[in-house]
């Protein structure tokens, strides 16, 4: 799955959040996941094309604990 893939899959809810206005898409905001994994929304478009170069090990640690929470089918 890749990490657009997920976040589309995740709702404000399973990312611990509390649902914020209307969504016209399903699944959480690009903040959303990049305020707790402590990078930019920037830096999440560049992970999300593939363009970004590396990720440091606290970026790595984070976006696991971030990733780990469990997806809604």
């Amino acid at each position: 799955m890749t990490l657009r893939g997920w976040r589309e899959r995740m709702s404000p809810r399973d990312g611990g959040l509390e649902a914020g206005g209307e969504r016209h898409i399903p699944g959480l905001r690009r903040e959303e996941p990049a305020r707790p994994a402590g990078m930019s929304v920037d830096y999440l478009v560049l992970l999300e094309q593939g363009r970004a170069q590396s990720l440091g090990p606290s970026g790595h640690r984070t976006g696991t604990r971030t990733a780990s929470r469990p997806v809604r089918a």
